[in-house]
């Protein structure tokens, strides 16, 4: 047992100086390759920055001149219309809520009426009396009917 012990210890040791020595080698690697890459890009990039300014100053009075025709034609109306929006809101919501209020009462006045249309109709046709109306007024109103009928009738 003593000598799996000591030779799992001695694979330990290895393997912690091979992390070691590879997080060292990447380190090295890892600094080499930036040093590389920002001298090359500094050099690559230096005739740009001596014609930067001379770029910029030819260039400056186009981009006054597009900054200034989309601030006009494009930023200007809709900041115009987004605090419109936003000052009309409440009379858009409160035109939202009327509506929707009286798409209610009317779908229930329609309802209403549909009921009560059937109701007299019912009492028309066939002579039934429907459930809440009582006989005595169902016996007036036909008897009514029947007095004008009889007058169209002498005329």
């Amino acid at each position: 047992m003593s000598s799996s012990e000591s030779g799992g210890s001695s694979n330990q040791g290895q393997l912690r100086e091979l992390a070691a020595l590879a997080g060292r080698t990447f380190s090295v690697a890892s600094s080499f390759c930036y040093s590389f890459v920002s001298s090359a890009t500094r050099w690559s990039f230096s005739p740009f920055i001596l014609v930067y300014p001379v770029i910029s100053y030819l260039v400056a009075p186009f981009l006054v001149f597009a900054a200034i025709i989309i601030n006009i034609s494009i930023l200007a109306p809709l900041s115009i219309a987004r605090h419109l929006l936003n000052s009309l809101y409440p009379v858009y919501v409160f035109c939202g809520v009327a509506c929707v209020t009286g798409i209610v009462v009317g779908m229930g006045g329609r309802g209403l009426s549909a009921l009560l249309t059937r109701t007299f109709t019912t009492l028309e046709r066939d002579g039934s009396v429907p459930t809440g109306v009582s006989a005595a007024r169902v016996a007036e109103r036909w008897s009514r009917r029947r007095r004008l009928r009889i007058k169209e009738e002498d005329t």
